[in-house]
């Protein structure tokens, strides 16, 4: 694997999170967990146009870098269990096109959720359609949990760290060592991306029919050949280590010195050592990019039970990952009910039957609590009335929920301007322009202009021009500065 296809990923990735250093920060706090309904927030969302181009070119690059392997019946096979699980993926309109890709590498991996790629020595590797549906389910489980948009710095880091350390090196234990630095960063997001997406593939895989307990075989294997690679190492560092000592005299002995036998030993013995450590480096818990085998097979395991009525929801204290990911995926089936109440209070909205869509948007709010969206439209229907106080904190509990709902933000900007709160509206319409709505960077150019800044606020017309030539009320604005 050549460096260009680390540049690959870093121009696939950018994109998916766009923004300023502020939002960056913010969307690492999302991978971090520090917010609970970033999984959830995940689950359904679809690609944008920018994004499906970005993710072709990164399959570009990686028909660059691999020769796809010439064998129909692995590709048919690999495309079926893919066709199977998908109806069962939260993210409906995945149609992702399968290559099977020439390599030693035992692995698997998706790029937003439009291509999945399966490296031929995998096929080898497992012992029926279970094991791999499991894998496959993994990969996609990735996908679900939108684990490459919910954050700029982990997915990039993480992708790359994967890449560099799983196939740069055609020796598949001596990986490129510059990258382990990028993966003791990112660890902390990455291992609980993998219990993620292992817990929903076990889901989905489950729900299609097949055996969960396939992956769980997979790891066992999986750790058992680590053993005896292991093993394998020590031996021929011991082998190299004996040699130098008997060539040399030492194995700490100036690079380069020594007589042409000792210099050949003490080659052998660093690139033994090389091989050894970076095998148990990669694998060590505080290091590895995937959660200890151990771990992951305790959760898959917890998962299964659960699913065949075995053990309780609130029967997982040992898997906390599992229990979150359960509770939301039960959150998300509420909020699925509550979208249909949404969606008809929008309708009165629209309508300026005020009554009618707020009945709406409480009852959407009865089935789902928490459902952010529906109480900023409740505010909104709240401003209209006139209820200023109880909008705003309608607005500020919206976005407590969720850290990522633009609409609230604009909101609670915009009744502030009405107030002329300019200085508390300025840094929250400033996260709502991120929704690129023309009406916002109208609101914003004048929370500008209330603040003396008629440069600023001459941009944020503009802006709004751009993204809506016949927005009058931007048009007005910027012919009166």
């Amino acid at each position: 694997m050549h460096k260009k296809i680390v540049w690959a990923v870093l121009l696939a990735i950018l994109p998916l999170s766009s923004g300023c250093t502020a939002y960056a920060r913010r969307e690492m706090m999302v991978a971090m967990d520090l917010h609970p309904l970033a999984l959830e927030r995940e689950l359904g969302k679809e690609l944008t146009e920018a994004q499906r181009k970005n993710v072709q070119e990164f399959d570009k690059e990686v028909m660059k870098e691999f020769k796809e392997a010439d064998d129909p019946a692995a590709k048919a096979r690999t495309e079926a269990i893919v066709a199977r699980l998908l109806p069962f993926v939260h993210k409906k309109q995945l149609h992702p096109t399968v290559r099977i890709l020439q390599s030693e590498q035992v692995n698997a991996f998706v790029a937003g959720g439009e291509y999945v790629y399966v490296f031929s020595q995998l096929l080898k590797e497992v012992e029926n359609d279970d094991e791999l549906a499991g894998i496959l389910a993994h990969e996609l489980g990735h996908v679900d949990a939108g684990h490459q948009s919910r954050s700029a710095l982990p997915q990039l880091l993480g992708q790359v760290g994967a890449l560099a350390i799983g196939a740069f090196s055609k020796n598949k234990d001596a990986g490129n060592m510059a990258a382990v630095g990028a993966v003791m960063m990112i660890t902390a997001y990455s291992r609980e991306h993998e219990r993620e997406a292992d817990i929903l593939g076990t889901i989905d895989a489950y729900h299609a029919g097949y055996d969960p307990e396939g992956l769980i075989r997979f790891f066992k294997r999986s750790m058992k050949k680590d053993e005896e690679q292991k093993q394998k190492l020590e031996s021929k560092l011991q082998e190299a280590k004996y040699e130098m000592e008997s060539a040399c005299g030492s194995t700490t002995i100036p690079e380069g010195s020594g007589d042409d036998r000792c210099r050949a030993a003490a080659q052998k013995y660093k690139k033994a050592k090389e091989e050894y450590d970076t095998f148990t480096l990669l694998r060590m818990p505080m290091f590895s990019t995937h959660p200890v085998d151990d771990e992951r097979i305790r959760v898959v395991t917890t998962v299964t039970e659960y699913l065949r009525g075995q053990r309780a929801i609130d029967d997982v204290a040992e898997a906390p990952t599992v229990k979150k990911v359960l509770t939301v995926l039960n959150r998300f089936d509420n909020r699925k009910g509550a979208v249909v109440f949404l969606e008809e209070g929008r309708k009165y909205y629209a309508q300026q039957d005020w009554l009618a869509a707020e009945e709406q948007f409480k009852r959407a709010l009865e089935v789902f609590p928490e459902y952010a969206e529906a109480l900023t439209a409740l505010a909104d229907v709240h401003v209209q009335w006139g209820r200023y106080m109880q909008a705003e904190q309608e607005y500020q509990d919206a976005i407590k929920m969720d850290l990522g709902i633009w609409a609230a933000y604009a909101g609670l900007g915009k009744l502030y301007v009405q107030q002329e709160r300019y200085k508390e509206a300025a840094p929250l319409l400033k996260q709502a322009v991120r929704g690129n709505d023309a009406g916002t960077f109208t609101t914003l150019g004048k929370c500008y202009l209330g603040l003396g800044n008629r440069s600023a606020a001459k941009q944020a017309f503009q802006k709004a021009i751009a993204l809506d030539p016949g927005h009058a009320e931007a048009v007005d604005a910027l012919s009166r500065l």
